[in-house]
């Protein structure tokens, strides 16, 4: 067991307790609108993007796409945040609060995941991969390798089930992986 895995052990429990705290409501509201929120930022950033662009002519096509995708994601998380507040209302007034709370801890947990996956992935993506992984200790790791497959899992079972043929490394990738070729040369 490494650092890296204390550290992510951690993050997990941690997780797993504040969504105890929260409830299943909040908690599943905030993982579908970290979801949703990455999915449609992914596959609708080149349509802001171009807005972006042709309202600020000066500002640089890099720095219109990451401004479309935080724009993006941003604004899926308020909405859904503010739905869910109002589900969590409702829920606490009624006999299934404890209920909520149980399974809340259940979510927590699987969105630290979600959250350590996705770092794993953009570790993974960048030029210093081999230097981050070595420094991070992810060979002899025990949860690097059991978590690094959550995301592109979710959103292939997510394409799955929301029609579309697209799947995680050909769609979700290519915009990355662009920017990355930039940063190298």
């Amino acid at each position: 067991m490494t650092q890296f895995d204390i550290v992510i052990f951690i993050l997990l429990a941690l997780f797993a307790v504040r969504g105890i705290f929260r409830g299943l409501v909040t908690e599943l509201i905030m993982l579908v609108s970290l979801i949703l929120g990455f999915i449609i930022a992914f596959t609708y950033f080149p349509q802001i993007q171009n807005f972006l662009l042709k309202t600020f002519p000066l500002l640089p096509e890099f720095a219109a796409q990451i401004l479309a995708f935080i724009l993006l994601f941003l604004t899926v998380n308020i909405v859904l945040r503010l739905i869910g507040r109002a589900l969590n209302k409702f829920v606490h007034f009624t006999f299934l609060n404890s209920i909520n709370r149980l399974a809340g801890g259940l979510f927590g947990f699987f969105k630290a995941a979600l959250l350590v996956s996705l770092f794993i992935l953009i570790i993974e993506q960048t030029p210093f991969t081999s230097s981050i992984k070595t420094a991070i200790g992810a060979d002899k790791s025990i949860s690097y390798d059991a978590l690094k497959n959550v995301a592109p899992g979710v959103y292939d079972f997510l394409l799955a089930v929301i029609p579309g043929e697209n799947r995680y490394n050909r769609k979700l990738l290519t915009p990355y992986k662009r920017w990355i070729r930039r940063l190298k040369n």
